[in-house]
Parts: structure tokens; sequence; C-alpha cells
């Protein structure tokens, strides 16, 4: 993944677009679990797809001609916001 440093003009030129609520809101998973399943799916496509719902379920998946692979999450806590 490219990156690019941005300098203090560009920073401060920068506007964050503003956002709707959000819909699902969940505990994400413990970040070495994600990384480890991340940086194994990466080698397979450039794309991932997240899908996380308010039962507490998260399925990250990548899908190319040859093959189809997801990892499920479930029983993630949701906070209570607001």
């Amino acid at each position: 993944i490219p990156i690019n440093l941005l300098g203090p003009l560009q920073v401060a030129a920068f506007v964050e677009p503003t956002l709707p609520d959000p819909e699902v809101y969940i505990m994400m998973p413990p970040l070495k679990l994600l990384r480890n399943v991340v940086d194994h799916m990466k080698n397979l496509d450039d794309y991932l797809t997240m899908q996380a719902n308010m039962a507490g379920e998260l399925t990250l998946k990548v899908e190319t001609d040859m093959v189809s692979v997801a990892t499920f999450y479930r029983h993630l806590e949701h906070p209570h916001i607001g």
C-alpha cells in the first residue's frame, strides 16, 4: 500500500466530510488477530469486503475468480452510543 506524506499546508487545507451517524457499531476483534488474517488475505486480492451487524457479527471476505475466502467473528460486543 503506497503511503504519501502530506505537508503542513496540505493538511491545513484538508476538510473532513460530514458523515451520517453510523447504523452499525461493534467492538473489533483484537488487532493481532485481524492483522494476521488481513495479511494473508491481501496476498489473494487488492480488495477486502468487510460486513458487520448489530448482532455482533463481523465478516472479512476476499473473492477472486479462483477462490473465495471469508473469516467470521461472532459474539462481538457493541457499545451503547448516545
